[in-house]
């Protein structure tokens, strides 16, 4: 097992250079690596499989491609807001407005919000030039507001969150950290 360090300052320790590097070499079929990733996008660049856990139970084994487009259903739309935006009052009644007319167009729920980004994941039934249209149109209309916006295909980290919630597997839902 080749366990991954935290992070600082997202520059790799000698230890997890060589390890990426064996990593990434021209092994074997029958070689297993086994390693404890801290993101989504290691684990998509050099797994060829890999599997999660619960509670020590393998309840899924797979490719990080089958895995995306299994439970990464859809496009994740991220909006950039400008910071002036957020720190008036008629700023955020502009933001709250912004908020019900995307969740209004996709019916869609707001995923995640922070101070200046509000992500949302889209239903596949969409297509993504629909989808990118119609964000284009609201940031035109909320230009005041919004800084840059983004929409893209569902990722790893979109699909391991949606696997969570939909898991038939205790995923320690009542306990908190």
């Amino acid at each position: 097992m080749i366990p991954n360090e935290v992070r600082s300052n997202d520059v790799l320790p000698d230890s997890e250079r060589i390890a990426q590097s064996i990593c990434e070499c021209q092994c074997d079929k029958t070689t297993v690596i086994i390693n404890v990733f801290l993101s989504m996008e290691e684990v998509e660049r050099l797994c060829n499989n890999f599997t999660v856990l619960d509670e020590g139970e393998m309840s899924m084994l797979c490719t990080p491609t089958h895995f995306r487009l299994s439970y990464a259903r859809g496009h994740t739309v991220l909006i950039k807001l400008r910071v002036n935006s957020v720190v008036t009052d008629p700023g955020l009644s502009r933001v709250e407005t912004l908020k019900e007319k995307l969740t209004a167009e996709f019916k869609s729920p707001l995923r995640d919000e922070h101070l200046t980004c509000l992500r949302y994941i889209v239903e596949a039934r969409l297509h993504y030039s629909e989808v990118y249209c119609k964000v284009y149109e609201l940031t035109q209309e909320f230009a005041d507001i919004v800084e840059d916006f983004s929409v893209f295909d569902g990722t790893l980290e979109d699909g391991f969150i949606q696997f969570v919630q939909d898991s038939r597997f205790n995923v320690r839902q009542a306990q908190t950290w």
